[in-house]
Parts: structure tokens; sequence; C-alpha cells
């Protein structure tokens, strides 16, 4: 990953969660007691919101980067 470009991991983030989630909806057709709702709320639930907010920091410090290396990579006579 360079140092300016989180896309591709803020996508494979993305598609990691994506694929958890589908494999917990189909383990609830199969497991659906209050075990199955305790672990959603303990840990599939948690587990989203950090997922999600480590995306949200992830695509801020994207920004941040991407702008920090263009102030550096600017030459003296360059125009914004």
């Amino acid at each position: 990953m360079k140092g300016d470009n989180f896309s591709g991991a803020i996508g494979r983030i993305n598609e990691a969660l994506e694929d958890l989630l589908a494999v917990w909806q189909d383990t609830k057709t199969f497991w659906n007691d209050h075990n199955a709702h305790l672990f959603e709320e303990n840990y599939m639930k948690p587990l989203y919101n950090a997922t999600r907010q480590a995306v949200e920091s992830t695509r801020m410090m994207s920004d941040v980067t991407r702008k920090a290396v263009q102030e550096c990579t600017r030459g003296p006579f360059d125009v914004e």
C-alpha cells in the first residue's frame, strides 16, 4: 500500500465485513437462541461498529496523507 493510497485497504476491509455479515445471517437461520442473540449483541454489533469507525478514520487519514504528499511534492513555483 502506498503512503497516500488507502482505497485498496478500505475496499478489502469493506468486502471482509460484508462477507462476515453474510455468513452471520446464514448462521442465524440455524442458531437462533438466547446465546446467539448474546453473541450478536456482545460481538457482532461492536465489531461492525468498530470496523465502520476504522474505515471512516482510514478515509480521513487517506485524505490527510494525500494532501501532505501533494504539498511535499509541490515545487517552489507551482501555483495552486
